[in-house]
């Protein structure tokens, strides 16, 4: 059974712990954010989303113990970025409100909606008559379109962004403190999100060594440690606070 808050008092630096005690660290932070953010989220409504995560970050876990071989990495950086995928959607959960505030709408008027549909859709049709465009062409990008501007009236669902946007939605709206030109977080998350999509056989990607697996660890773990910390302040700040 893991010791929550194993390591709350440890001075080192992450690059002299050992792979067992970094999964440590990882596992620590994992369980500890979902506590603190299931105190605004409806885990009901996530119920299966949430017995996702468990399983992803004690799979996590013991691929972690294994990179003295090849398998064990692949496995780790494949692994890695669906952690970070998990928690940073359990953050904009937890942020809910804020992130459906800060959607980019169209319009919410049914009129206007309708009559922007009407004006692409003559313009595409203009295009396919002339001959610049197939009818199948035509079709797919009237359906791309209208899913677009359904994003835009609606949102989408938190729990159905995937990494690369979400890497690209933290970023652009600055929720990670980082004012590094190169070597940023992001960078690292960028990395991240390549070892995870290696699980593709086709992928440009090479198979990942212990280092780099490590490496990118301590980022997850740093990422981790700001988002915990603004949710647990933020938890105090509601009175939710828990007893240790």
């Amino acid at each position: 059974m893991l010791e929550i808050y194993t390591f709350l008092n440890d001075k080192r630096e992450y690059s002299e712990y050992s792979d067992k005690e970094l999964a440590d660290k990882v596992l620590d932070l994992c369980v500890l954010f979902k506590e603190e953010a299931l105190v605004n989220i409806d885990s009901e409504k996530y119920s299966n989303s949430l017995k996702k995560y468990d399983v992803i970050c004690s799979s996590f876990y013991h691929s972690m113990l294994n990179l003295d071989n090849i398998e064990g990495c692949y496995v780790s950086s494949v692994l890695m970025g669906s952690i970070l995928e998990a928690f940073l959607q359990l953050f904009l959960l937890y942020y809910s409100k804020d992130y459906n505030n800060n959607i980019w709408k169209l319009s919410d008027n049914i009129d206007e909606l309708n009559a922007l549909k009407k004006d692409i859709s003559s313009l595409i049709g203009k295009h396919c008559s002339e001959g610049n465009i197939t009818k199948e062409q035509k079709e797919s990008l009237k359906k791309d379109i209208s899913e677009q501007i359904n994003i835009r009236t609606k949102g989408v669902r938190i729990d159905k962004i995937m990494l690369n946007d979400l890497i690209s939605y933290f970023k652009s709206n600055d929720i990670l403190l980082d004012n590094k030109k190169e070597n940023s977080i992001y960078d690292s998350m960028i990395k991240i999100r390549d070892g995870r999509n290696n699980i593709h056989m086709t992928s440009n990607g090479t198979v990942k060594d212990r280092e780099f697996v490590r490496e990118l660890s301590i980022t997850l773990i740093k990422i981790f440690d700001d988002l915990l910390f603004r949710v647990k302040c933020q938890n105090e700040d509601m009175g939710f606070t828990k007893e240790k």
